[in-house]
């Protein structure tokens, strides 16, 4: 077979046109793959638990009390809301807001009825709304949520519609560990 110069030519806009969808479809993937696995630089972690919003900034929560070298967490799924005696504990949370100076979620909060006494109460489970706020800068420089309002989804324990509850030292063991707003200090 022999080729004239008509032939020889006519390829190369075919391969022209092919290599430019190539290189348009792999933009196309590299976009996608960089738009799921980076967030804004105000968004906190890259990945978001099921029933989670992405958090909206990068102000944390301490879930544990501060133990084990706890250096905070956002949209934890339980929250330990009394420190002292473990009575009270937020779990199975979901986050429907993580801002910068309130985060909201819901989930069940387990209490130990302490009657007759802490050790042998009973666990008792109430629907409930979380209200996170009052963020405050740990020695660490990070900022942590430091007030927590229950607000119960009917009745709470003793009739209660809500509860109040710190997330801070008056006198913070640890620089990861917020230290309590000046008109928290001394409350529970």
């Amino acid at each position: 077979m022999v080729e004239t110069k008509g032939d020889r030519h006519s390829w190369k806009p075919k391969a022209i046109w092919l290599g430019s969808g190539v290189v348009v479809v792999v933009a196309i993937v590299l976009s996608i793959i960089f738009a799921v696995t980076h967030t804004n630089g105000n968004s906190g972690p890259g990945t978001v638990s099921p029933g989670n919003v992405q958090p909206q900034s990068d102000v944390l929560v301490s879930d544990d009390c501060g133990f084990n070298n706890d250096e905070g967490v956002f949209e934890p799924a339980t929250i330990q809301l009394t420190c002292g005696d473990g009575t009270v504990v937020a779990g199975n949370l979901t986050w429907s807001m993580w801002g910068s100076t309130t985060a909201v979620g819901q989930g069940s909060v387990n209490e130990v009825t302490c009657t007759p006494d802490c050790a042998d109460g009973k666990d008792v489970a109430y629907k409930a709304e979380l209200t996170l706020s009052e963020p405050v800068k740990a020695g660490t420089g990070k900022e942590y949520f430091t007030r927590i309002v229950v607000s119960f989804i009917g009745s709470g324990p003793n009739g209660s519609s809500s509860q109040l509850f710190k997330d801070c030292f008056d006198t913070p063991p640890a620089p990861y560990i917020p230290p309590c707003p000046a008109d928290r200090q001394g409350a529970n």
